[in-house]
């Protein structure tokens, strides 16, 4: 059974009196007013009842699908290239011999004979130093070696004669020795006499005059014998005097004869001095300086000039140790290494200068010139500075147009790869992982990005040398690749430097 609600209008009649005291009733709107209001409302209804109707019997569409939107990339072919591994440093040129023009002694500079900057061959006097005063003490010493040469051969001869006496001496000594032996034999035989009369007188035989003529021959016999013992002793005196003499004479000789040599040797040494004086060029080149003027004091080994070789011309640049082992073709050491770890490089070595050019007036560097030089010298010790080698390129100098002190720039080639892959250093990614680049592969009609790790070797200006990752033929992606994902369709819009036409779909 329905509730019937019961309006209790005693109540509202009430309420209402209540409040129409304290509310302000709105004006009342007149019949004109009330039916536009109600007109548009009405309109409004309308509306709100066709867009319901409009929208329930609509058909359902499905939405239309998003457009893909591939992106445009640049590719290159990999193709292999010969290249070659070589050192680019600075050098700087050095003249191929400098020598300073140094006096052995002191003295007086007196004239130049060459110019500053001209050229000097080599022996040909460059400068004098004053030998005034060694010139008049070797005159000096000339006329006292003539006095010399004259004492010795006056020695010479008062040897000679001394030695002649000697001789003579000797003889007498014989002539003594055999008049003693005459006078010796006469005594015996008077000392003979005299026993035979000395018997005969005992037998009374021989007269008292008889015995006194033999004992008178027998001492006269006796004295003979004494006289000719005292002149060989006197020849033997004599002898010896003379033997002193020609000893004495000897040394007089050799005395001159010291006195000579001792005159010829210090009129060398001023003769020496004196051709000293004359500062010559050690070779053949160009006087750089005179840093001494005519009238000053000259030092020993104090250099007053400098000459230069600059036919020859030597660069001295600084190698990294770890590439100076490959710059000795005979270093077997670096041979077997290229073999076992860079097994397609050859080692092959050439060196050459670059003179660079003047600057132009848009700022670049005009071009230079490239001069093919030899390895000198290696050194075989770093500098413990830097630790470096120094390592000497010889070069001809080009009509001579090269000075002493130019800093210029080396390249030296070490390896050779007939068969090299060259990329472009912005097609490289450098990630967490490892420098990689993204290759294109073209699978049913579609271009599909792929990843590759790279081995990079060397970068030589905008690009670098891989040893591995990329093979021939692979299409390497240089532009676009920025945001690419393996896997990813990309278009190609431009490969091997030409505009590649887009495919009709």
């Amino acid at each position: 059974m329905p509730i019937q609600i019961m309006e209790n209008t005693s109540n509202d009649s009430q309420l209402s009196s209540v409040f129409e005291d304290d509310v302000e009733k709105p004006p009342k709107l007149s019949k004109r007013g009330t039916i536009i209001s109600w007109s548009i409302t009405g309109v409004i209804l309308l509306g709100v009842v066709i867009v319901i109707i409009f929208t329930s019997t609509r058909e359902a569409t499905k939405p239309a699908p998003a457009v893909t939107k591939l992106a445009n990339v640049e590719v290159i072919t990999i193709s292999t290239q010969k290249f070659v591994e070589s050192l680019t440093l600075p050098a700087i040129i050095n003249a191929d011999r400098v020598a300073g023009i140094r006096p052995e002694y002191s003295g007086t500079l007196e004239r130049w004979f060459i110019r500053e900057g001209a050229p000097v061959k080599i022996g040909e006097v460059v400068a004098e130093i004053n030998t005034k005063a060694l010139r008049l003490n070797l005159d000096e010493l000339v006329a006292a070696l003539k006095t010399a040469s004259q004492n010795v051969s006056l020695s010479v001869i008062r040897r000679e004669r001394a030695q002649v006496n000697l001789d003579n001496m000797k003889k007498n000594i014989k002539i003594q020795e055999i008049a003693l032996a005459s006078a010796e034999s006469n005594y015996q035989l008077g000392q003979k006499q005299f026993d035979r009369v000395q018997q005969l007188a005992k037998q009374q035989m021989a007269s008292e005059a008889a015995m006194d003529d033999a004992k008178n021959s027998l001492t006269q016999s006796e004295l003979a014998v004494i006289r000719a013992k005292q002149n060989l002793n006197s020849a033997l005196l004599n002898v010896r005097t003379a033997e002193l003499a020609v000893k004495e004479a000897k040394a007089g000789v050799k005395l001159a004869e010291a006195r000579n040599v001792e005159l010829e040797a210090t009129i060398d040494v001023l003769e020496y001095k004196i051709e000293k004086g004359k500062l010559r060029a050690p070779f053949s080149g160009r006087l750089e300086e005179q840093l001494i003027q005519p009238g000053e004091i000259v030092t020993p080994n104090a250099a007053v000039g400098f000459i230069y070789d600059l036919k020859v011309l030597r660069a001295t640049i600084n190698v990294p140790d770890r590439y100076v082992a490959f710059l000795d073709p005979e270093n077997t050491s670096a041979q077997t290494f290229i073999q076992m770890y860079l097994p397609n490089a050859q080692q092959r070595i050439k060196a050459s200068l670059i003179i660079p050019g003047l600057p132009s007036l848009t700022g670049d560097e005009t071009s230079g010139i490239e001069l093919n030089a030899e390895i000198a010298r290696v050194a075989q010790s770093s500098d413990p500075k830097s630790n470096t080698f120094k390592v000497e390129l010889r070069f001809p100098n080009p009509g001579n147009a090269l000075k002493h002190g130019i800093i210029a720039r080396s390249k030296i080639e070490y390896l050779y790869y007939p068969d090299a892959i060259i990329i472009p250093i912005r097609a490289v990614q450098v990630t967490d992982a490892g420098p990689r680049v993204l290759v294109v592969s073209e699978t049913a009609g579609e271009q599909i990005v792929g990843f590759r790790d790279i081995k990079p070797v060397s970068i030589h200006g905008s690009k670098t040398f891989i040893s591995a990752g990329l093979n021939q033929g692979d299409r390497l992606i240089v532009a676009g690749w920025k945001g690419l994902v393996g896997g990813e369709k990309v278009n190609v819009l431009v490969e091997d430097g030409k505009f590649v036409k887009p495919q009709p779909k």
